[in-house]
C-alpha cells in the first residue's frame, strides 16, 4: 500500500465536488458569478457552456478514479487549468478570481501529482 493511497479517494472527491460546484454556479448563477468575477458586458452562453463541461469534468475526475484508480485526467485537466488562467492574467483578465482560480487549481494540482499512483515496476 502507498504512502498516500488512504488519501486519494477523499482527495479525489474534494476535488470533483469542487469542480461541481463551479460548474452549477456558471450554469444557475451565471450572471452574478461574471459579475462576482469581475466580467462586465459577458453574454452567459459561454460561461453556462463552461458549467456544464465543469459538470462532466468532475464526472470524469470520479469515474476515472472509481474505475482505474487513476487520477492522470484530474492532473491533464488542472495542468492545462493552470496555464489558461496564468495566461488570461497575462493578457489582462480581471485579476481577483481568475488569480485566485490559478492559485487553487495549482494547489489542486500539486497534491493529485503527490498522491497520484505510481507505475508498478515489471517484475
Amino acid at each position: 500500500m502507498g504512502r498516500f493511497e488512504r488519501l486519494r479517494r477523499p482527495f479525489v472527491a474534494l476535488v470533483a465536488l469542487h469542480s461541481f460546484g463551479v460548474g452549477l454556479a456558471l450554469v444557475f448563477a451565471t450572471s452574478w458569478g461574471l459579475a462576482f468575477g469581475g466580467f462586465t458586458g459577458e453574454e452567459p452562453f459561454f460561461a453556462r457552456q463552461g458549467g456544464v463541461f465543469h459538470l462532466l469534468v468532475a464526472t470524469a475526475y470520479w469515474v476515472e478514479f472509481e474505475r482505474y484508480g487513476r487520477m492522470d485526467f484530474m492532473i491533464l485537466a488542472k495542468g492545462a487549468a493552470v496555464v489558461f488562467l496564468l495566461a488570461s492574467l497575462a493578457l489582462g483578465a480581471p485579476p481577483l478570481l481568475v488569480g485566485l482560480s490559478a492559485l487553487g487549481d495549482g494547489a489542486m494540482l500539486v497534491v493529485a501529482l503527490i498522491l497520484r499512483p505510481r507505475p508498478r515496476e515489471p517484475s
